[in-house]
């Protein structure tokens, strides 16, 4: 189970540091009211649908598919 803790910590880090990216357009004046991205205090699968709420929201550089922000959350086989 560390090994899982582990890698759920550091995937709630890397959103962490991703909250303070350069965002343009026209989502520029409203990402700060998206922060926190991962909500604080959540179980992991509430993380999993933080990050995924963000990926296909209309956020640049596109809006993506359901299916598409899937995949990329998705660890390779």
């Amino acid at each position: 189970h560390n090994g899982e803790i582990n890698t759920i910590r550091g995937n709630r880090n890397f959103m962490r540091a991703r909250e303070f990216s350069d965002i343009s357009g026209k989502w520029a004046e409203r990402y700060k009211d998206l922060r926190p991205i991962i909500q604080p205090d959540m179980s992991d699968s509430a993380s999993f649908d933080n990050a995924f709420q963000l990926l296909v929201a209309d956020l640049p550089p596109a809006k993506r598919s359901g299916i598409v922000a899937a995949s990329m959350m998705m660890p390779v086989a």
